[in-house]
């Protein structure tokens, strides 16, 4: 017999460097890394109900003109990054996640969803007749 277990997988939507990413993304980062114009991205990082990271969404690249920790959700000179949220926000609704909250910073939404997860039930062997004893 299987029954179904209720178990939630978790999302959290953060912020990164675009270089970070993938080949193409570090192509369109400036070589100078300490240069103030970078591209950025939202992630949404997935962790599954035993807490591993088990997939990653990831937005549109937008480019930045301040230091990552001073971005707020007023900066709208950082062109590209409100659309690039929403964006991602909408993604992530559409494939059944669930707003939880929010972290510490003002783009970093949690999600939830519901996992079925199959398990066998577990029954005692039945003990064994044997005829004539």
């Amino acid at each position: 017999m299987r029954r179904q277990v209720e178990k939630w997988e978790t999302l959290e939507i953060e912020l990164e460097e675009a270089g970070e990413c993938s080949w193409w993304s570090s192509l369109m980062a400036p070589l100078d890394r300490g240069s103030d114009n970078a591209f950025m991205r939202f992630v949404g990082r997935v962790w599954g109900p035993d807490g591993r990271e088990t997939a990653l969404v990831r937005g549109e690249a937008f480019p930045r003109f301040v230091d990552p920790d001073d971005l707020s959700p007023d900066d709208a000179w950082s062109p590209g990054w409100e659309l690039s949220l929403v964006h991602l926000r909408g993604r992530i609704e559409q494939e059944g996640w669930l707003r939880a909250g929010c972290g510490l910073e003002p783009w970093s939404h949690r999600y939830v969803r519901r996992v079925e997860v199959t398990r066998r039930a577990r029954f005692a062997r039945p003990a064994r007749h044997v005829a004539g004893r």
